[in-house]
């Protein structure tokens, strides 16, 4: 069996740092070998389940977020206890399990229901090493895209006047968290000025605040018409959020629909 090396296969995104949590050093051996020859060099390797926490839990907080390749069975505890421990620290971790055990077998399944991202068959082949990394990377490479869709639609939305953090959330279908992020990466550079505590309305039903008001009502009660699950409400019975808003800087401007951007004065 050959070994495919990076200089005939280009790494569709940058590689991942590695922790492999194993306490047979021929296997930690075998496994940096196959992973360098993926263009995986950033390899870090514990050999009982306790210091690989401890190694993983020193790693986020150097904002280092690796895979993990996880042995079942350790000298000290086994994935039951090792998984929840990293999923608790880094919940979106992806957890990799390498056993001796069939698929089919209930251990197996129990440690993949309680958040173990793939399983890997021991004895451990560069085959199965190349088939998981496939996996990951075109995971990683459609988060990239979609993130990268977010922020053009978020750079469409921002106006100069303020636009709320809930709203420009529910326009490009993303959560709050991940909007927020790109918007403080914009706050820092100082594309955006940021304002808490704005006061917001939303639905009645379901919460959302992409609502309007209802001509087909007492336009002079304020009632509204949600967009998100169709109802309509009485301005009396609307939900009053507080939430962050966000607005352009005078000088600066995003072109709609692209994330290249130009300055006006």
């Amino acid at each position: 069996m050959s070994i495919i090396t990076t200089s005939n296969r280009m790494l569709s995104v940058q590689p991942h740092p590695i922790l492999i949590i194993e306490d047979s050093l021929a296997i930690v051996m075998l496994m940096k070998e196959y992973l360098n020859a993926l263009g995986y060099y950033d390899i870090q390797t514990a050999s009982a389940g306790k210091e690989g926490m401890q190694l993983f839990e020193n790693l986020v907080k150097a904002n280092t977020f690796p895979i993990v390749f996880l042995d079942y069975n350790l000298p000290d505890v086994d994935a039951n206890v090792v998984l929840p421990h990293i999923l608790k620290i880094k919940p979106e971790t992806k957890i990799i399990i390498a056993t001796a055990l069939e698929k089919g077998e209930q251990e197996v399944k129990d440690v993949i229901m309680h958040g173990a991202y793939l399983y890997l068959q021991k004895p451990i082949r560069f085959d199965n090493i190349q088939n998981v990394i496939k996996i990951l990377e075109d995971e990683f490479n459609a988060a990239k895209e979609q993130t990268a869709k977010v922020k053009e639609q978020i750079d469409s939305i921002l106006k100069p006047t303020f636009v709320t953090l809930n709203r420009i959330a529910e326009l490009c279908n993303t959560s709050g968290e991940k909007a927020l992020d790109y918007l403080k990466e914009l706050e820092s550079t100082g594309k955006v000025i940021s304002l808490n505590n704005v006061e917001e309305t939303s639905c009645s039903n379901c919460g959302s605040v992409l609502i309007e008001k209802d001509s087909n009502f007492d336009v002079s009660n304020g009632d509204y018409h949600c967009l998100r699950c169709n109802k309509r409400f009485e301005a009396s019975k609307a939900k009053k959020i507080m939430t962050k808003a966000f607005r352009i800087k005078a000088k600066y401007n995003f072109q709609a629909g692209s994330t290249q951007h130009r300055y006006s004065y």
